[in-house]
């Protein structure tokens, strides 16, 4: 699938998401078009970066950095124990009686007449980690690898992408090293575009009326109505490539607060130890996965997406476990 993702890249030469890997439902959308095994590519002939971000074949979604840096043992079929790959640490809300409704509606309120943001140039710093898979979709990391993205944007339309390690982690949160396993600031990619260069998923601004909010989240998924979990999947490109001013922010505070299906789980800690407010949305796309968005009651900006695995039908990672997360400093 890797071969595939290339040609897919290449088929797209001046494209600033040519080098951008595939998420697993694009992956599967792809397999499905393609007769036969793919699995007799050779790969080594392929020299692809250590990571990328992920894109989603129908809803435009900034992608994390997959830190493929391990391999978990295979489970013995003797074993009585299976094995699992390793996953950041699941957060810990504390449940609130507030409707998510309440809530966001209280922050938009709060935002009104708030200080606007400049335009570009600016620079937007994220922290992102994904679980590899192999090509069986078989969970393969032993330690966590987080990747710190810096893109500044110019004001002439140019576009710079810096990423660098970040200290890779065992499940627990725990600082782990090796041989195998980059240093933390160590750089992993870096690459720039001329003004007109970079294909931006959302080139126009973000919208400042609550009522057009949806179907610009929609460009690429089509309809006006996207699911709560496909509106955080898509804010997670808008955030890597804009900034919000107060006036932006209150319209999409105001149309979340309209998501019949878009659920508060309480106030929570996150991983960057900022206080913050959970909320929940079921992946439309795949049963047994979550959408989480975590915004800060004091600025009603947006802190982190994450996406957590809840079902049962893995055995690879315990359920439920963070599957790809997102951290906005």
């Amino acid at each position: 699938m890797d071969e595939l993702e290339r040609l897919v890249r290449n088929a797209r030469p001046i494209s600033g998401h040519r080098s951008l890997p595939l998420s697993d439902r694009a992956k599967r959308e792809l397999a499905d078009l393609l007769p036969g095994d793919q699995s007799s590519v050779s790969r080594s002939r392929l020299r692809l970066r250590p990571s990328r971000f992920l894109r989603v074949v129908g809803i435009a979604l900034a992608v994390a950095v997959v830190a493929a840096l391990g391999t978990v043992a295979t489970t013995s079929i003797l074993s009585p124990q299976p094995t699992y790959a390793a996953t950041p640490r699941m957060l810990q809300p504390t449940e609130t009686a507030d409707t998510a409704r309440e809530l966001l509606t209280q922050m938009a309120q709060e935002l009104v007449g708030s200080a606007q943001l400049a335009e570009a140039p600016y620079a937007i710093s994220v922290q992102a980690w994904t679980l590899a898979t192999n090509d069986d979709g078989v969970a393969i990391s032993s330690s966590i690898t987080p990747e710190n993205y810096e893109f500044t944007r110019g004001a002439d339309g140019s576009f710079r992408t810096t990423v660098t390690f970040a200290q890779p982690v065992d499940g627990d949160g725990t600082p782990v090293s090796g041989h195998a396993l980059p240093a933390e600031g160590d750089l992993s990619w870096e690459e720039s575009w001329a003004p007109g260069e970079y294909q931006f998923l959302f080139p126009t601004r973000f919208p400042d009326n609550a009522e057009v909010v949806g179907p610009y989240l929609s460009t690429l998924s089509g309809g006006d109505s996207p699911s709560a979990g496909a509106v955080i999947q898509a804010l997670n490109s808008v955030l890597m490539e804009q900034q919000l001013n107060g006036t932006q922010q209150v319209a999409l505070l105001t149309y979340l607060a309209e998501l019949s299906d878009l659920h508060v789980v309480g106030p929570v800690v996150d991983r960057l130890g900022r206080n913050a407010l959970l909320f929940t949305a079921n992946d439309t796309d795949r049963a047994g996965y979550e959408e989480h968005l975590i915004v800060s009651p004091d600025t009603g900006k947006i802190l982190a997406t994450e996406t957590v695995y809840t079902g049962n039908d893995r055995t690879d990672i315990h359920s439920p476990s963070v599957v790809n997360y997102y951290l906005w400093k």
